[in-house]
């Protein structure tokens, strides 16, 4: 019976650690696509500045590795305090440092937002330069353009985010190396107190696996929903 109890702690304790590291995802990563946004619009600006300041964070987001921007995130945000009146979302992060998980998600947006950029750039180029010029004169609101364009490129565009959005999901493992509760930092701190390295392995590796692929399967939903060639199986999966 003992024996029971602990295995459901340890069951429910991982679930809380996977929704935990779900959430670091969701928020980092929507904020990620936000602000690759703006980066491709603003290398595509009027204004010669814009488009260097858009063209020189792409390149400073992509070659910075993303644990040198979570480990500096992580020490300014201890170093500061809580001063911020911030959302305590973080299950499992205890409130006087939900504002330190914050930071990482900050950082974790940063580290993959030039990548998307990128992503988003090269569909824009994917388009012949008559149809630029057609959408750029039928849509004057910046964000109205960008709704339009996303629609033109979709095709283009959701294969390889999909794939980088799996990889910024790995990266939420960074967030071990704060007092910030998620998948991995359970899973090695079980591995090192039980010293069942190999079962706690194999179990950080089935629930990655299973986060990846709800990742996939979300992003391939959207293909299908949103392009009749999807349906068919034309694009790539």
């Amino acid at each position: 019976m003992l024996h029971a109890d602990t295995d459901m702690a340890l069951a429910l304790s991982i679930a809380r650690a996977a929704l935990a590291t779900l959430l670091l995802w969701a928020t980092s990563a929507a904020l990620s696509i936000a602000l690759a946004l703006a980066l491709a619009r603003g290398i595509h600006a009027r204004w010669g500045p814009v488009r260097w300041i858009a063209a020189a964070a792409i390149t400073a987001t992509r070659g910075i590795p993303t644990s040198m921007l979570v480990i500096a995130a992580g020490m300014l945000a201890m170093g500061a305090g809580a001063g911020l009146p911030l959302p305590a979302i973080f299950v499992g992060t205890i409130a006087p440092f939900q504002h330190i998980a914050w930071a990482v998600v900050v950082a974790l947006a940063l580290g993959s937002c030039g990548h998307l950029a990128v992503i988003f750039h090269a569909a824009y180029q994917s388009l012949d330069a008559g149809r630029r010029d057609q959408l750029q004169l039928l849509a004057h609101h910046p964000v109205r353009t960008v709704a339009i364009l996303l629609r033109e490129v979709l095709g283009v565009v959701l294969p390889p985010t999909g794939a980088r959005l799996i990889h910024h999901l790995h990266n939420t493992a960074f967030a071990s190396l704060f007092p910030v509760a998620e998948l991995f930092g359970l899973i090695r701190g079980q591995s090192e107190a039980s010293a069942q390295v190999f079962l706690f392995a194999a179990v950080g590796v089935a629930a990655y696996a299973g986060l990846s692929l709800a990742i996939w399967a979300a992003v391939r939903g959207l293909e299908v929903a949103l392009l009749p060639a999807a349906r068919t199986g034309e694009t790539t999966p």
